[in-house]
């Protein structure tokens, strides 16, 4: 009996130890179960900020820099998804963060493109070639001035991805900076800014984007010596279509109706320059009218509360602190208030001490200083003219380099052109210097 009992004691606890694991098998499938979803929902988001371009917010989440996303990092430590979109975002914040088109140390260039280049080949090996694979090789290419490669690497990423958005907003950005296809490079650009807003249409750059080639264009017809007033409207009512449907998804993001200039993606301060410029051209425009001075001094005034917001987010935006010089120079012009030339200096002097290689930031650093504070040599004009034809002379060999390694036609009619802008800049310096009674 005894022993009988010892039996059915031990089949009870042995059915009871397989009980117990099959519940503790249960609860880490269950629990797996909860990760995975857990990890996805982590991915999706920080997919989102890429997808907007937001680079550095998607790196700030997939690193857990943020109290929402840090115990997911741990959570999700093994998750080789994770990983991979980690580096994908990576190397597309560097391709964001190099821009060609100003002065940047060679070493520094090609440090980033060999760093592109390196962690496109370790992708390729972790996961299978994707649209986004393209879309970086395109972007690899513009920084390695083959734009013409790019423009075939981003239809290839269309090719295997046709509702890619962001493909068509590089390839835009692409033909905008380049000016490929002639005359006609403004309404190229724009097709693909406007094909990838259809395709993703809270896609805030891609508005953006098509803003800024219509401002850039009344801007060239500003610069002309008889500018036509009609077209600079023209140029700015189409800006302004694309600026207020920003502006509506930005309001619309943050919960409201999107019609306050505040509402934009705090993350995203750049999105915030394109509105002060059009106000800025907008008041410039008025300048050329007669009886239209309040416009215009509203219109400033509008660009610099705007340029204000986007530096209380982000402090060091060379762009900002550089147009807010310009502004405050049309209000002086425009409201003879001394203090507005005081502001010009410092805005100017604050886009050098951030970026010392911005030549048109030392060029209008050199001029306020001779206009406004008499060119002595306390206020440092002397210097700033002497460091302006430098960064010339640096420009230039860049140029004559880049020229050099040139395989595309496209890439090389551009740079010639901007060798010849390097020319008329150094005229601008000389000039200041011979009212500076310099020997040059």
């Amino acid at each position: 009996m005894t022993v009988a009992l010892g039996v059915f004691a031990a089949g009870i606890l042995s059915i009871a130890g397989v009980l117990i694991l099959l519940w503790g098998g249960v609860l880490n499938w269950v629990r797996d179960r909860d990760t995975e979803k857990v990890c996805r929902s982590f991915i999706e988001k920080a997919q989102g900020f890429a997808s907007r371009d937001d680079f550095d917010t998607s790196l700030r989440f997939l690193r857990g820099e943020t109290d929402e996303s840090k115990p997911l990092v741990e959570r999700c430590k093994d998750n080789r998804d994770i990983d991979i979109l980690r580096r994908k975002v990576s190397l597309f914040k560097i391709a964001f963060d190099i821009d060609q088109f100003r002065l940047v140390e060679r070493d520094v260039r090609d440090a980033a493109i060999k760093e592109i280049r390196d962690g496109l080949s370790l992708l390729r090996v972790m996961t299978t070639d994707d649209a986004e694979f393209d879309a970086l090789a395109g972007l690899l290419a513009d920084l390695q001035d083959m734009p013409e490669t790019a423009e075939g690497l981003y239809e290839a990423a269309l090719q295997k991805k046709a509702n890619y958005a962001n493909a068509y907003n590089y390839w835009g950005h692409t033909t905008f900076r380049w000016r490929m296809g002639g005359g006609a490079w403004h309404t190229k650009a724009v097709e693909k800014f406007k094909r990838a807003a259809d395709l993703k249409p809270d896609y805030e750059w891609a508005h953006a984007n098509q803003a800024i080639v219509h401002l850039a264009l009344a801007d060239e017809e500003l610069e002309k010596k008889s500018p036509r007033y009609d077209v600079i409207v023209a140029e700015l009512a189409r800006a302004k279509t694309s600026l207020d449907a920003l502006w509506r998804l930005a309001g619309e993001r943050k919960g409201g109706r999107g019609d306050g200039q505040m509402n934009l993606h705090p993350s995203q301060p750049r999105l915030i320059i394109p509105r002060a410029q059009y106000h800025l051209i907008q008041g410039q425009a008025y300048s050329l009218q007669e009886g239209r001075e309040q416009d215009a001094y509203e219109s400033f005034t509008q660009a610099k509360n705007l340029l204000l917001a986007a530096l209380v987010v982000n402090a060091n935006l060379v762009e900002a602190h550089l147009l807010l010089g310009l502004v405050h120079e049309e209000l002086w012009l425009n409201g003879n208030d001394p203090q507005m030339k005081e502001q010009a200096v410092i805005s100017f002097r604050k886009a050098v001490s951030l970026d010392g290689k911005h030549l048109e930031a030392s060029r209008m650093l050199a001029y306020a200083l001779i206009e406004y504070e008499g060119g002595t040599a306390e206020s440092g004009a002397v210097d700033e003219v002497r460091r302006g034809l430098k960064l010339v002379e640096d420009y230039r060999a860049d140029l004559e380099d880049r020229l050099l390694h040139s395989t595309e036609a496209t890439a090389k009619d551009w740079l010639h052109g901007r060798r010849q802008e390097i020319d008329r800049w150094e005229q601008a310096f000389r000039h200041m210097g011979k009212v500076l009674k310099l020997k040059l």
